[in-house]
């Protein structure tokens, strides 16, 4: 619990410090937040746990054998150029 007695007999400039410094805190905590974020997403979420890869590989896995080489022989000829 912040207690906010004590800024009650701080006068304007005092309390202008004390934003200022507060401010550069919660931007530098944001800051932060949005580092962690992107580095669980890049380093924990690989594509074999994505929800609609999974979806994906399901459906490709109905597909007959031969539907599945032509699909896997379409993906090879597209990556290659």
């Amino acid at each position: 619990m912040i207690n906010c007695a004590k800024y009650e007999q701080m006068n304007q400039s005092e309390i202008f410090k004390i934003l200022k410094s507060e401010e550069e805190k919660l931007n530098q905590q944001m800051e932060l937040v949005v580092y962690l974020r992107n580095k669980l997403k890049n380093d924990f979420y690989d594509l074999k746990n994505a929800p609609s890869i999974i979806k994906l590989d399901a459906e490709f896995e109905k597909l007959s054998p031969l539907e599945q080489d032509e699909i896997l022989n379409e993906v090879k000829k597209e990556m290659h150029g």
